[in-house]
């Protein structure tokens, strides 16, 4: 996949995660909040792993792993897109760090919650 089929899939991805909840009721500005976190968390991996020279056909466990290392606690909001990517045939060797849409942190490694968002992982 090409950096272009990076923004395609975060695109792609985008549309889905709005329409996901498209038959159900107007979203909640908390909900808008939410979503819009889980669209701009993957953009930062994206463009993350194209300063390390790499792009999600090429994503590994050690990438995601070294990006979750890094500080902020909002990394794990990828989950979703990266669940999504898996299920779609986009990247294929992270599957072992997904289960449902929930990360499996290698043990000892634990992501705080965002104190400015109130929010906490999956």
């Amino acid at each position: 996949m090409t950096r272009a089929g990076d923004s395609q899939a975060l695109a792609a991805f985008g549309r889905w995660l709005i329409l996901e909840r498209a038959p159900q009721q107007e979203p909640t500005p908390a909900e808008v909040d939410d979503d819009r976190a889980r669209i701009l968390e993957p953009e930062r991996l994206l463009r993350w792993l194209e300063g390390q020279g790499g792009s999600l056909d090429d994503l590994m466990p050690a990438d995601v792993e070294a990006w979750l290392a890094r500080p902020g606690a909002r990394r794990w909001r990828v989950c979703d897109f990266l669940a999504w990517a898996l299920d779609r045939g986009i990247v294929s060797s992270v599957a072992w760090l997904l289960e449902g849409r929930r990360l499996i942190l290698p043990p000892g490694q634990r992501i705080s919650p965002d104190p400015d968002s109130g929010s906490s992982p999956p």
